[in-house]
């Protein structure tokens, strides 16, 4: 009876892991998700006007962008479904890191029409990674840059340098708000804010989806 007990309450909490695994991950899928839905928005209205105008040319090149919109979200949900795979491993393989950011731009294409932000990168290496996982990465961070920030212009700038053993440090330098010292570690959790909820809309998620990436990566 005992053994019985103890297995019931093995498997309870099993369950209850699971079920909040699978609630955060819903959480990062619309959290990560909404920024390509903007631009798709947003480029659906420019193809709207261009419609309306009579302007072939800017119709054509629209609509090319809103396909790789969907297109990226497509790769963005496969790279979260193959992220709660416990026993598979995300493919690695040659990524341009100047196309990751390309990328993460244009799914960040509302955010940084809306705020004015100036976003600029040096010369980036090609590295061995996963590209969806990367743009979702680059994605939250450059997004954080653009949000939580009370200049008139965010400007947010992306760098690599590269050290001993071909080792790539990459930064993502912004003019936002900071993060108090206090927060440094508590700010990578899940849910954790350190900024005025009330002035900051935001989930807290968009951090804890970048530790999340970065450890599967030293994984």
């Amino acid at each position: 009876i005992t053994e019985s007990a103890m297995e019931k309450a093995r498997l309870l909490r099993k369950v209850a892991e699971q079920r909040e695994e699978l609630e955060n991950f819903v959480d990062v899928l619309v959290h990560d998700l909404k920024a390509p839905i903007r631009s798709v928005i947003l480029m659906s209205g420019m193809m709207e006007r261009s419609v309306q105008e009579g302007k072939q040319k800017e119709i054509v090149e629209t609509c090319g962008i809103v396909g790789k919109a969907a297109q990226r979200m497509g790769q963005l949900i496969e790279a979260l479904y193959q992220y709660t795979q416990r026993e598979q491993r995300v493919v690695f393989e040659a990524v341009s890191m100047e196309q990751v950011v390309t990328n993460s731009l244009l799914n960040l294409e509302h955010a940084i029409q809306e705020r004015g932000a100036h976003v600029t990168h040096g010369e980036l290496p090609v590295v061995c990674g996963n590209s969806p996982q990367l743009i979702q990465l680059l994605q939250n961070l450059v997004g954080n840059g653009i949000k939580y920030c009370d200049a008139k212009i965010p400007t947010i700038y992306v760098s690599a340098t590269t050290h001993e053993g071909g080792i790539w440090l990459f930064s993502v330098s912004d003019n936002g708000i900071g993060i108090p010292k206090e927060y440094h570690r508590r700010i990578f959790e899940p849910f954790k804010r350190a900024c005025n909820e009330s002035k900051y809309e935001g989930t807290g998620l968009g951090l804890a989806t970048v530790n999340r990436v970065l450890k599967q990566f030293a994984g």
